[in-house]
């Protein structure tokens, strides 16, 4: 009778393990990489006054995902000098809050051991541990908090070379009032450079 038991329980076991593998991640392999935050259509109207206000200030959140399973939550700006601005107004002067991250099964993630500035950014975080929702289709990113906060991202991508500020689209473009970023790379005048 008790080897009966011990024959059963390791059938169920294996079956239990056999579930779990099948129950995996829809976000494996694709979660990782830099993601930048563009809206929350859901936010009530405090978050939303405080998003305008950094998007004022050329400004985003945003969430850069590693294959170590430690996730680094940020603020940068696309504007020159405003990080500095920006990290003499926060606390410590940090705009990056290490985590650690979890797939679990479907879209489900799992933060955890987020720093003390991380918690108080993130509603439902104060614990050190959250689980949300994301979805991800392509470049796009949709994220559920528990409070039923929805943000959406988009795959970061690194501004084009010698795109720096002030280049804008014309000059990305080389239309009109395009300027040249990189004085190396201009022609010589009469034979010789002179730059």
């Amino acid at each position: 009778m008790f080897r009966t038991h011990r024959v059963l329980a390791v059938v169920l076991l294996a079956g239990v393990a056999l579930m779990s593998a099948g129950c995996g991640s829809n976000n494996k392999d694709k979660i990782v990489g830099k993601w930048k935050f563009i809206e929350s259509p859901n936010a009530d109207a405090e978050t939303k006054k405080g998003l305008d206000m950094m998007a004022m200030m050329g400004a985003y959140m945003y969430f850069d995902f590693n294959a170590d399973n430690t996730v680094v939550i940020g603020v940068e700006s696309d504007k020159p000098g405003m990080l500095d601005l920006l990290k003499m107004s926060t606390p410590g002067g940090t705009l990056t809050f290490p985590a650690k991250y979890k797939l679990l099964s479907g879209n489900k993630v799992e933060f955890y051991d987020l720093s003390p500035e991380a918690k108080a950014l993130i509603k439902g975080a104060d614990k050190g541990r959250m689980v949300s929702e994301i979805m991800i289709d392509g470049g796009k990113l949709t994220m559920k908090d528990p409070d039923g906060s929805i943000g959406k991202f988009e795959r970061y991508k690194a501004p084009a070379a010698g795109a720096g500020a002030g280049a804008g689209a014309a000059g990305a473009a080389g239309g009109a009032g395009a300027t040249m970023p990189d004085t190396e790379a201009r022609p010589p005048r009469n034979g010789k450079n002179d730059n």
